[in-house]
């Protein structure tokens, strides 16, 4: 383990955890994430414009990162994490521009609606209008990625474009992702001392938050319980520490049940999407590199097609 990932989880046991056990507001939570993204590493050589995707009657704000250069008529749809609370694609642009940056995809981040906004289905409908207009747009070869719950959406979205058979991203990346929301993983449980920032208290806090009375095992909210016929290859990045490993295991368990190629990566100590601290910490930048060296591997492969 690095002296960087050391202080850090030491920092997020200290610090993080608790305050985000004791913060009750959404907005003054994404305040503070607003703040500590600061931190984050800026990527150079990467532009940035707004747009807005629209598809039927949903138009969702979005943030671009444009890399130097790029594939043409190739895209990657970014799900930001917050567990559908919080979070914005401002405090996940830097993320989402380092992986537009090793992958030269031109990198949408969508301001998709919170539960502060709307409840459910409002962020699956909202990813789907996403990847449709997308696909309206002309872009031909699109790979699908999220962290958190950003992460889940991502998987859940792929679960709604195998259901309606529309045309398949090339790949799709998840890190730590929150896959069940009925809060049933093991490692919920198990892992909670291991945890040094999710505060599991909280968990089924923003699963009402998010979910009102509807189904938790609804796969647009839990893919875990979703079906993928002819599914593309998935990544999954995860800790073997945090208290969503589980969540991240068993939806590669279902995945295979459908025949998909699924990598599973894990790291021993590492914290809750540790990939925003990319060229920061030795661990985020390896875990980076391994997303691009897939996306690459698998945009070649699905060209070559």
């Amino acid at each position: 383990m690095s002296i960087q990932l050391s202080i850090l989880n030491w920092l997020l046991k200290t610090f993080e955890r608790p305050a985000l056990a004791k913060i009750s507001e959404p907005a003054v939570a994404h305040a503070r994430l607003l703040k500590q993204s600061k931190l984050f590493a800026e990527v150079p050589g990467v532009s940035y414009s707004e747009t807005t995707l629209a598809s039927d009657s949903f138009e969702v704000p979005t943030v671009v990162a444009h890399p130097k250069s790029t594939k043409p008529r190739s895209a990657l749809l970014y799900f930001h994490g917050g567990a559908y609370s919080l979070g914005s694609p401002e405090t996940h642009r830097k993320l989402a521009a380092r992986i537009a940056q090793s992958t030269e995809l031109t990198t949408f981040v969508p301001d998709y609606r919170l539960s502060t906004k709307a409840k459910f289905p409002a962020a699956y409908e909202d990813a789907m209008a996403c990847y449709v207009a997308l696909l309206e747009k002309g872009y031909t070869q699109i790979a699908i990625a999220g962290d958190s719950a950003g992460g889940g959406l991502s998987l859940a979205l792929l679960h709604g474009i195998c259901k309606a058979k529309l045309p398949l991203p090339f790949a799709v990346v998840g890190l730590s992702p929150w896959t069940d929301v009925t809060n049933s993983s093991e490692t919920i449980v198990s892992n909670n001392a291991t945890e040094v920032m999710l505060p599991v208290e909280r968990f089924d806090e923003l699963t009402e938050r998010y979910m009102g009375d509807a189904d938790g095992t609804d796969p647009r909210a839990s893919p875990v319980f979703g079906s993928f016929n002819g599914a593309p290859p998935v990544l999954l990045q995860v800790s073997q520490k945090e208290v969503l490993f589980d969540d991240a295991l068993r939806m590669a368990e279902r995945l295979r049940e459908f025949d998909v190629d699924v990598t599973v990566q894990t790291w021993d100590h590492t914290y809750h999407v540790w990939q925003t601290f990319h060229d920061r910490v030795p661990e985020a930048t390896e875990a980076v590199e391994a997303i691009a060296a897939f996306l690459n591997g698998q945009f070649e492969a699905n060209s070559h097609r």
